[in-house]
């Protein structure tokens, strides 16, 4: 998605497994508001709420806690070490149980 909006309106639509998400957004909704906002319109539909992810430059610990509040599953400091991508990815393919993970044209394909 191209800003937090357009991140919000895909996701009543499209059913994700995972989604990585930057606090810096465009739009009227930053990072924490879309995770929030996912979280509950998941609930609402009743569908499986998908594993968020927030990885951002910002790194204090009110972001951390804020991350954690608005329901994100995980938080990481930009840039990420390649372990923790590897661990995210792993995480989230075992998840997904099928090995998709959504990519930025909103077209899924297998890894």
């Amino acid at each position: 998605a191209s800003n937090g909006d357009e991140a919000v309106q895909i996701s009543q639509f499209t059913p994700f497994d995972g989604v990585l998400l930057d606090v810096n957004m465009a739009g009227s909704k930053d990072g924490y508001a879309v995770c929030r906002t996912i979280k509950q319109l998941s609930r609402k539909l009743g569908t499986k709420p998908p594993k968020i992810y927030i990885v951002t430059s910002r790194s204090g610990v009110v972001d951390r806690v804020r991350a954690t509040l608005a329901g994100a599953d995980a938080f990481m400091s930009k840039p990420p070490h390649p372990s923790q991508l590897h661990d995210l990815l792993a995480a989230l393919e075992y998840a997904a149980g099928a090995g998709y993970l959504a990519v930025r044209d909103h077209r899924a394909r297998r890894v």
